[in-house]
């Protein structure tokens, strides 16, 4: 039961960073374009 939870840990924690690599790679190049469209907006923000 206890190997169960730790395999339960690690594929959760496992999933996160890929999870977090994975909005970060779509998030960023999205911030860029939109940067690139609206400078008035973001120096509104800045």
């Amino acid at each position: 039961m206890k190997s169960a939870t730790s395999l339960r840990y690690i594929v959760v924690a496992t999933y996160e960073e890929w999870l977090d690599g994975r909005v970060a790679w779509r998030i960023t190049p999205t911030l860029a374009k939109r940067k690139e469209g609206r400078r008035e907006t973001w120096s509104l923000l800045d």
